[in-house]
C-alpha cells in the first residue's frame, strides 16, 4: 500500500481526518485478513507507511483502535435513527428503514462480517474486548430500537402485552439472526440480489407488524363496536 499522506507544517482539519481514515482503513484490513491477535500496530503502522506514534496519538491500544474499526463499519447504520427527534407519527418508518440498513450490512460493508467472525472467535481469549465492543457498537443499535419501539407502543401502535425489550431482540434477531449466520458461515450467495433482500425483508416486515400490532387492532375493534 503506497501512502501519500506524509505533510511538513501544521495539518488542517481535512488532512486529520484523512490520515484518521487512512488508519481506520488499513487496520481494517489487517484485522480482516490477520484477526485480533495476530495484528500489532507495528505492522499497522508499516503498511499504512506512517509512524506507530501517529497511531496511538489517535487510539491508546490496539483494542481502542479495533473498536474504532468496528465502529467505523457500522457508520450510517445508526447516525440517522440516533440524531432523530423521535415522533409517533414516523418512529415505525424510522423503525423500518434503521432494520433494513441493518440487514444489509453484510452485503454494503462485507468486511463487517470478517470483524464479527474475529469478534467471536478472539472472545475467549480477550473477554473485555468484546464487551466493549458490544457496548460502543451494538447496544447503541439495541437502544435506537428499544427507544423507536417504546414511542410507537405509547401511540398505540404497538401491543403493550409483551416486554419492551423481548420486542426489541426478536426485532433485532429478524434482521440480522439468519442472514449474518450464512454470511458468517461463508455463504456470501445468501440473497445476494437486492430483489430477493427486498422481498425478504418486506415479508419479515409484514409478519412482524402483523404479530405488534394484532392485539392493538383488536382492542381498537371492539372498542368502536
Amino acid at each position: 500500500m503506497t501512502s501519500n499522506l506524509r505533510r511538513t507544517g501544521r495539518p488542517d482539519a481535512q488532512s486529520i481526518e484523512v490520515l484518521n481514515r487512512h488508519i481506520l482503513a488499513t487496520a481494517t484490513m489487517l484485522f480482516a485478513q490477520q484477526g485480533y491477535a495476530a495484528t500489532s500496530i507495528e505492522q499497522i503502522a508499516a503498511l499504512a507507511e506512517i509512524g506507530k506514534q501517529t497511531i496511538y496519538r489517535r487510539y491508546a491500544s490496539k483494542e481502542e483502535l479495533f473498536i474504532a474499526v468496528v465502529l467505523e463499519m457500522i457508520h450510517g447504520v445508526l447516525d440517522s435513527p440516533l440524531q432523530l427527534d423521535v415522533k409517533p407519527e414516523n418512529c415505525m418508518d424510522t423503525l423500518r428503514e434503521l432494520c433494513w440498513n441493518l440487514m444489509n450490512v453484510p452485503f454494503s460493508r462485507p468486511q463487517s462480517m470478517a470483524l464479527y467472525r474475529i469478534m467471536i472467535a478472539e472472545s475467549a481469549r480477550f473477554p473485555e474486548l468484546a464487551g466493549k465492543v458490544i457496548e460502543a457498537a451494538f447496544c447503541p443499535i439495541e437502544n435506537t430500537i428499544s427507544r423507536l419501539l417504546d414511542a410507537a407502543r405509547s401511540d398505540g401502535q404497538v401491543r403493550s402485552d409483551v416486554p419492551l425489550i423481548h420486542l426489541c431482540r426478536l426485532l433485532g434477531g429478524m434482521c440480522t439472526g439468519w442472514i449474518y449466520q450464512q454470511h458468517l458461515l461463508g455463504n456470501r450467495d445468501c440473497l445476494a440480489n437486492e430483489t430477493e433482500r427486498k422481498q425478504f425483508f418486506d415479508s419479515a416486515w409484514s409478519m412482524f407488524l402483523a404479530a405488534v400490532q394484532g392485539k392493538t387492532r383488536s382492542a381498537n375493534s371492539q372498542a368502536g363496536m
